[in-house]
């Protein structure tokens, strides 16, 4: 027990550790070292949580994106042809509270210089939920690249994070019916909250 109590507290004070130091320099710039100083451990207890720099960032994204894109990629029963509006506007209220509680570790882990890397995690947590995920699994069949799919989803969770982050101009309430609105019935469809027609 006083020991997995001691393993927490090394994780969260190297990932404290990370955001500190990422707000002052280049991810590249940051070294095991570096970190090992800052979180008060030595260089072993980093390596007994985390294999490389890297690594601990990956967990870092992952954590995140699962709690916010989960938001909207759960299992729901088989939807009608209108769109279930009332869970729909619940679900992006939850999405953007999720957004507001990692908004310091948005704005400092997703760069220009970390993207890529942020994206490849964004993509392999989508897929964990496919089956949740009805145009993924159910629509066109062999007809549309699957990376395409992966390509429109991450494109619509990161338009909407950028949005919340960057506006001050409406509350959640404001900014939920916004979305709402915005939202095209095929992505109703591919979160599940509308039957893809003909299907």
């Amino acid at each position: 027990m006083r020991n997995d109590i001691r393993s927490k507290r090394s994780v969260t004070a190297i990932r404290h550790a990370f955001l500190c130091l990422m707000r002052e320099r280049e991810y590249e710039d940051i070294t095991v070292k570096d970190l090992a100083q800052r979180a008060g451990v030595n260089r072993k207890t980093f390596y007994a949580h985390f294999q490389t720099k890297q690594e601990l960032y990956e967990s870092m994204v992952r954590e995140m994106f699962e709690e916010i894109f989960y938001t909207f990629i759960y299992p729901k029963p088989n939807p009608g042809l209108d769109v279930d509006s009332q869970v729909l506007m619940e679900d992006i209220r939850l999405f953007f509270q999720a957004v507001d509680r990692y908004r310091e570790e948005l704005e400092v882990l997703v760069t220009s210089q970390t993207s890529a890397v942020a994206f490849i995690v964004a993509e392999q947590v989508i897929l964990q939920r496919a089956d949740d995920i009805r145009l993924m699994t159910e629509a066109l069949p062999g007809k549309v690249p699957l990376q395409l799919y992966l390509i429109r989803i991450k494109s619509f969770f990161m338009m909407m994070i950028d949005w919340w982050l960057e506006q001050n101009e409406y509350s959640l309430e404001e900014a939920a019916v916004i979305m709402q609105k915005t939202m095209r019935k095929n992505t109703c469809s591919v979160f599940r909250y509308q039957r893809t027609p003909g299907l």
